[in-house]
């Protein structure tokens, strides 16, 4: 919540600067010279955060971040204050976001260098503040080894920085707003692989430099295109309450500390082996579960659109995908191919835990939001047992628990109910399609080739 921190200064000379950390911020008590100095306070200890309400709404593929601090000047004379926004280090690729209330897709402007603070705006009393955005130097782990104190600033790419005047005595309200992409890692050796969780992260503890205590405030976090079973608070630990589907943080005289920063997941992380090289030898493991990843199937489509222009939309695609021309499945009825069903087959049958669906057509961002999307399924199990679920509307896998499925899983039939519907095309489509099967122990597991 005070995750507003101090301008980092650029200075010519030698400057001394007080570091140590503790609740008055981040201090690094080291001499530099010739380079920029982190963190030097402009102003900051002459204001303190009466109240402040924090907003977090997780979507599908970014967060959308509101702030609102409840300011006053404590000091005896006015206080000129320059502050700074910390961002962090993203590894993502967006370059817009799509507005799923609206409709509309928002651009994000490349106000700054940085993904995790698009759209930055920020507010003095319902009037907009310039910010300019300031490269974070002690980013670089082999700086950090030469000055250990400087750890805290690891992940933070630069600071977006404003100017603020405050009277003596006033009361002020100070409001950010910013959209922030998702951390995230992946990488493979040969066949085997580990995709990391998105993650999302609040720097509390950077605005510890503000006068005193933060006297309130509170922290909603509330989910839209991220799963519960997604979902997790890594920290900080034992602080917020679950309401339905949102989680609340309240706090009184809060001085923050390293503890109190926000780290939020927003997928499950995995871990992906081929045991063998067959068609049946991928394994997937989440957490401390393995699960039999089936890739490989016999599908057939009540109906798929014609090829054209040498791009192929048959349903063979969503476990082959080769290349950009034979990317997706799209029905191909009129409309928006409500009831249409796809029927798979698998090579060999497995007690099942869960399908894996990438939803639309995910070759691009453009072509994902132009055509349909599945929103209501139908799953039929080997002709008899059903499952209704609904599918969240987003590029990135997604996965549908169907552990409930009584019997042992060869044959599963997907049924549309219902769409979000592409802005403009009514073709709905699907990209990827399989399945995760229930294992009673750990596979065998082979070093990667």
């Amino acid at each position: 919540m005070k995750l507003l921190a101090l301008l980092a200064m650029i200075v010519p000379f030698a400057a001394v600067v007080d570091v140590q950390a503790n609740g008055g911020g981040y201090h690094v008590g080291l001499d530099f010279s010739g380079q920029v100095t982190p963190f030097t306070p402009v102003g900051v200890e002459q204001v303190q955060i009466l109240d402040e309400t924090l907003s977090i709404v997780l979507k599908a593929d970014y967060a959308e971040v509101n702030v609102r601090y409840v300011m006053e000047n404590v000091s005896e004379k006015s206080a000129k204050v320059k502050f700074g926004f910390p961002a962090e280090d993203v590894k993502s690729s967006y370059n817009w976001i799509y507005s799923f209330e609206s409709g509309q897709q928002t651009k994000l402007e490349p106000v700054t260098e940085v993904k995790y603070c698009r759209n930055y705006q920020v507010k003095l009393n319902g009037k907009e503040l310039r910010s300019t955005y300031i490269h974070e130097p002690f980013n670089d782990a082999k700086k950090v080894a030469e000055h250990p104190s400087m750890e805290p600033f690891l992940g933070i790419k630069g600071w977006l920085v404003s100017e603020m005047k405050v009277a003596k005595g006033a009361q002020v309200v100070l409001e950010i707003s910013y959209l922030s992409e998702y951390d995230s890692d992946y990488s493979y050796v040969s066949e085997d692989a580990r995709k990391e969780a998105l993650s999302f992260k609040y720097r509390l503890s950077t605005g510890a430099v503000w006068h005193g205590p933060i006297k309130q405030g509170r922290v909603k976090l509330s989910l839209d295109g991220v799963s519960p079973q997604e979902f997790k608070i890594v920290s900080p630990v034992n602080c917020f309450v679950r309401h339905g589907e949102t989680w609340v943080w309240e706090f009184e005289s809060l001085e923050p500390t390293l503890a109190n920063d926000i780290e939020i997941h927003v997928s499950e992380p995995y871990n992906a082996y081929c045991v063998n090289l067959d068609a049946n030898g991928y394994y997937r493991q989440y957490r401390e579960k393995f699960y039999k990843w089936t890739t490989t199937y016999k599908v057939q489509a009540s109906s798929q659109l014609a090829d054209a222009n040498g791009y192929s939309y048959s349903a063979d695609n969503l476990h082959t995908n080769q290349g950009e021309k034979s990317f997706a499945w799209s029905e191909g009825v009129d409309g928006h191919g409500i009831g249409e069903v796809l029927d798979f087959t698998l090579n060999k049958e497995i007690e099942l835990d869960s399908v894996l669906v990438e939803n639309g057509y995910t070759r691009s961002e453009e072509l994902f939001l132009s055509n349909s999307r599945v929103k209501d399924v139908t799953f039929v199990v080997n002709g008899k047992e059903e499952f209704k679920r609904t599918l969240l509307d987003r590029r990135r896998e997604q996965r549908i628990d169907l552990s409930e499925c009584k019997t042992k899983m060869k044959t599963i039939q997907l049924r549309i109910d219902s769409v979000y519907p592409g802005s403009k095309y009514e073709d709905t489509c699907l990209s990827d399609v399989s399945f995760l099967g229930k294992l009673k122990a750990a596979p065998e597991q082979y070093g990667a080739r």
